[in-house]
């Protein structure tokens, strides 16, 4: 699913809730911005452990990225 729209319509206010539903499901969730997991993907090619990131992230039933128009590509 992707949320799109101008800034301060509720997007991460509807990612939240939907995280929070999925939780109280028992769904392992994951919820960071962009910044921080492009951060995260430099750092950890740099370090030349991608695959641990990797691995990081297929424990998770659901990942929310936010703030996804903040950084340029």
């Amino acid at each position: 699913m992707f949320l799109a729209g101008n800034p301060g319509i509720g997007k991460t206010h509807i990612a939240t809730g939907l995280g929070i539903k999925a939780c109280m499901q028992e769904y392992k969730v994951l919820f960071i911005t962009i910044h921080k997991l492009l951060t995260q993907l430099r750092e950890s090619h740099a370090q030349k452990t991608l695959n641990q990131l990797e691995n990081k992230f297929e424990k998770y039933d659901l990942v929310f990225c936010d703030e996804f128009g903040h950084v340029s590509l």
